[in-house]
């Protein structure tokens, strides 16, 4: 009972603090780009969403903008968001549910609606009319110049992925079997050997990714994105509890030479990431620790403020 008590008010302050950003310039995106930023995308992360995209919009990266309705926005949701973000692309279930039946085989499809985040690396291949493309999620905030996502989104580093950072500079190998209850992350790496063999890949795996906020070519494709989950079923991987997509797309990257970012400037925030406050460029607040120490309730109303001042 406490726990919700306190989560409905860690949500209604940040409500409060945040919402601003519906009075804010608009940040248009680039519908000519040659990169994309995806987003899965309902109702009761609207606003969270507004302060992410724009937060990052305001730095004028070369990228258009896709919206993937998870079935939950309205005409008016949509509407807010066009006005807010100019040449966005709003992609509604209907239309993404269309798309699917036409050009998913049956494996594929089953996958897909699993939930939402077998949706969004699934559409966001299906969608993806550029040839690079970000997955951006509704809980990032960027809150400085992130210079080395918008070289990279410009055409930097060539064909390689891009990745949140690590301390550690090696990618992680397996770990020894565990008992009991233990979060699908360490059951991937306990079998990370096996499943590496069934995917005729390297057994690496960078700690400190997410598939919250990475840049790709064509690294997760549908054919690759059914290979290894695949891999993972005949590897004892349980591919369809929550998470098992990250496990999927961070194994990608791992394996593909990827740009990992500066994890000084770039990471899943945590109460040990507190000293690295005064460098971050762009912070993943996911759930666990979201409204820890009120740092993102007030990071988001700085980013508002900044934002009423775009195009000034």
């Amino acid at each position: 009972m406490f726990y919700r008590l306190r989560k409905r008010l860690n949500n209604a302050r940040f409500r409060f603090s945040a919402r601003g950003v519906y009075h804010t310039p608009p940040t248009p995106c680039d519908p000519v780009a040659a990169c994309t930023i995806h987003t899965m995308l309902g109702q009761s992360d609207l606003l969270m969403y507004l302060v992410a995209i724009k937060s990052f919009l305001r730095f004028h990266p070369l990228a258009r903008v896709a919206a993937h309705s998870d079935g939950s926005l309205t005409p008016d949701d949509e509407a807010l968001l066009r006005e807010h973000v100019p040449g966005i692309r709003v992609v509604s279930t209907a239309e993404a549910n269309e798309r699917a039946k036409k050009e998913l085989n049956p494996f594929l499809a089953e996958w897909r609606a699993r939930d939402a985040s077998w949706r969004r690396v699934i559409d966001t291949e299906l969608w993806c009319e550029t040839p690079r493309r970000m997955i951006i999620d509704s809980d990032i905030l960027t809150i400085r110049r992130p210079d080395a996502v918008l070289e990279w989104i410009a055409g930097g580093g060539g064909t390689r992925p891009l990745m949140f950072g690590a301390t550690d500079p090696l990618p992680a190998g397996p770990i020894p079997e565990g008992t009991g209850k233990r979060p699908i992350q360490n059951v991937f790496r306990e079998r990370l050997a096996q499943f590496a063999r069934e995917a005729k890949g390297p057994p690496e795996f960078y700690q400190g990714g997410t598939s919250g906020y990475y840049g790709c070519t064509r690294e997760v494709s549908l054919g690759e994105i059914e290979r290894l989950i695949r891999a993972g079923l005949a590897s004892g991987v349980p591919m369809a509890e929550w998470g098992g997509e990250q496990c999927l797309v961070v194994y990608v990257l791992s394996t593909s030479d990827p740009i990992r970012l500066d994890v000084r400037k770039y990471f899943n925030f945590a109460p040990e990431a507190m000293d690295r406050l005064k460098e971050v460029a762009v912070a993943h607040f996911y759930g666990t620790f979201r409204f820890y120490g009120g740092i993102y309730t007030r990071l988001a109303a700085e980013v508002v403020r900044d934002l009423k001042r775009f195009g000034t």
